[in-house]
């Protein structure tokens, strides 16, 4: 019987020590997605100047590149929703990709001359606005509007200021205080930094799978059909590509992989969870279902649109939401329970 306790293992007493895998996550994971976002951000900023600049369709395909490229980079950001990204005004996520992005308001703003942004209507700016005013149209109509419209222009250049301000303050914080402050914890309590890591990397797979897959398909509670305007990137057509790129870094997260590599160390979830009690059987299924969502997701061309196989009923959409929904267990509620960790955000999913 003493024997049997002996290897009873909590979070607090598995010898682990989160803070090298926090220390990692921060310094190999986070600080480099932020700073390869902060300059893609940089270059859309110079294109959009240049398309403002010389509006036509060389320019405006010059933007959109941009855009996509930005936000690319933003998918391997936006689990890192915690810390430095929490702004008086909401989160970063909140703040600079909602979506779908409203073209009434977008409209009436920009009608009206106003780019304060002190509202709470954040579907009317982030990168989900700045890709309306960007791909809303043919290269040459989108170039013709912004050869006549002042308001425009103007509409457009406040909406990337304030996507580079967010997350220059973002990468700031990180870089200077909250790194050492995040790291130092050991904690697992509610609020500790082991805590705001792993709700925020499953609050985006909630994201990945409710609302970027979920709602569009017409599967959410209350829903009686689908509704494929509400896909992420609509007006670009780039849903599938951010979709790999975003369930990518979650995974890479859970691996404790350095960004956009396969090299792994002694950073990420599936080496914390090895140490605990039920934690190597978890790692098994979890991997098992990774794989099965990865084959879920190969059968999408990249140039493929979401919104468009959604309105056929394509088959593959199903079967990628039922595998996301088969991983919701092992990524979220076995693996807070084994953490010990609470889960402190209310996705409304259901499961």
């Amino acid at each position: 019987m003493l024997s049997s306790c002996n290897e009873s293992t909590s979070p607090q007493q598995s010898g682990f020590d989160r803070r090298v895998l926090l220390r990692y996550t921060a310094e190999r994971m986070i600080i480099p997605a932020f700073t390869e976002l902060k300059g893609r951000v940089t270059l859309f900023d110079d294109a959009i100047r240049q398309m403002i600049l010389t509006p036509n369709p060389s320019s405006v395909a010059n933007a959109q590149s941009a855009w996509i490229n930005t936000y690319t980079a933003w998918q391997d950001c936006a689990a890192y929703n915690f810390g430095p990204a929490e702004f008086p005004s909401g989160n970063l996520n909140e703040n600079i990709s909602t979506f779908p992005a409203s073209v009434s308001k977008i409209e009436s703003f920009i009608d009206k001359s106003d780019t304060s942004f002190q509202n709470f209507d954040r579907d009317s700016r982030g990168f989900h606005a700045a890709e309306y005013l960007l791909f809303s149209g043919s290269q040459q109509v989108i170039a013709n509007r912004f050869a006549q419209s002042s308001g425009s222009q103007a509409y457009l250049r406040s909406i990337v200021r304030d996507i580079r301000t967010q997350v220059d303050a973002t990468l700031n914080g990180w870089q200077t205080t909250y790194k050492e402050q995040f790291s130092s914890d050991n904690s697992t309590a509610t609020g500790s930094a082991i805590s705001d890591l792993f709700n925020a990397m499953s609050m985006n797979f909630e994201v990945l799978k409710n609302f970027k897959i979920g709602v569009p398909l017409g599967v959410r509670a209350g829903q009686t059909q689908p509704e494929p305007t509400k896909v992420e990137a609509f007006y670009s057509k780039q849903s599938i590509p951010m979709m790999r790129t975003n369930f990518r870094n979650i995974e890479s997260l859970w691996y404790g992989r350095v960004m956009n590599s396969d090299t792994q160390s002694m950073g990420g979830f599936e080496n914390y969870l090895t140490t605990l009690t039920g934690g190597k059987e978890l790692v098994a299924s979890t991997k098992n279902q990774f794989a099965a969502v990865n084959a879920a997701m190969n059968q999408f061309r990249n140039d493929e649109d979401l919104a468009v196989l959604i309105e056929q009923n394509d088959p593959r959409v199903h079967t990628l939401h039922t595998e996301l929904q088969k991983l919701t267990r092992f990524l979220k509620s076995e693996m807070s329970s084994i953490l010990g960790i609470a889960i402190t955000y209310s996705s409304g999913d259901g499961d």
